[in-house]
């Protein structure tokens, strides 16, 4: 069974580009985490990714013109066409979407490890209080006291506040 013309461009091309997206982004990810570095050229990512957005929906219009040439296929309105490159553009940006919300994701889990370890890689229940960051060590500043406050430790000068 053939498809027809606007079957052809509003639904099975932005499949496939959702699906060449999707590669895209598990390309860039595992550049990013096999090289530990964040590519200075997103305007380059960017680009690509347009170019991985649009091509397609011209190759599938260029077959379809080369069909109806043929009379086996009926002519594309510029409703349709105009309709799949939107699509295509919605189904290119979901993976790269989910990519990036799952990477804030993991850089959160990272950084709350980062948090909740001590300087030797140990637990320690408050190294993740904002003074202790900020302080580096966790100690209290030379000749001064640790007191509590809410629930966070604040490093004073010497003084005890309560």
């Amino acid at each position: 069974m053939k498809m027809n013309t606007d079957a052809r461009l509003l639904i099975k091309v932005p499949l496939r580009v959702m699906a060449i997206s999707a590669g895209y982004a598990a390309a860039l990810a595992l550049f990013e985490r096999k090289f530990r570095l964040k590519p200075d050229h997103e305007w380059l990512e960017v680009a690509i990714g347009v170019g991985l957005t649009i091509v397609p929906v011209a190759f599938e219009a260029h077959s379809i013109e080369q069909e109806q040439r043929h009379g086996s296929a009926e002519p594309i309105s510029w409703k349709t066409y105009e309709g799949a490159i939107w699509r295509s553009f919605m189904a290119s940006g979901a993976p790269i979407i989910f990519w990036q919300i799952g990477e804030a994701i993991i850089r959160k889990w990272e950084l709350m490890g980062y948090l909740t370890k001590d300087g030797n890689g140990r637990s320690d229940a408050d190294a993740n209080t904002a003074a202790q960051v900020a302080y580096g060590s966790g100690e209290p500043a030379e000749g001064g006291a640790q007191v509590g406050n809410g629930g966070y430790t604040i490093f004073t000068g010497g003084a005890e506040e309560s």
